[in-house]
């Protein structure tokens, strides 16, 4: 039981110290992809129209995270998962 322990403490170790998150979205349909991820502290709106306007779609091309104001590790990339919300 302490190696299931050790391991387990060893992953959460190293999930502090790596820039990859995972992201939950609603949607029309099922989705999982690798997008960029832009991190912001109360700008969220500012970086979605700066990166529409270069033609990239939210939460498809990039996903948008509030941090907080100095993040530990910042996220460069994320497992997004979008599941059908049945709308």
């Amino acid at each position: 039981m302490s190696r299931l322990y050790s391991a387990a403490l060893a992953l959460w170790f190293l999930a502090i110290f790596v820039p990859f998150d995972i992201c939950f979205r609603s949607g029309p349909n099922f989705m999982v992809r690798v997008p960029k991820v832009i991190m912001t502290h109360r700008l969220g709106e500012r970086a979605s129209a700066a990166a529409a306007a270069r033609g990239l779609v939210e939460n498809q091309d990039f996903v948008v995270v509030d941090c907080d104001p100095w993040p530990l590790v910042p996220a460069k990339r994320c497992l997004l998962i979008v599941w059908a919300s049945g709308r």
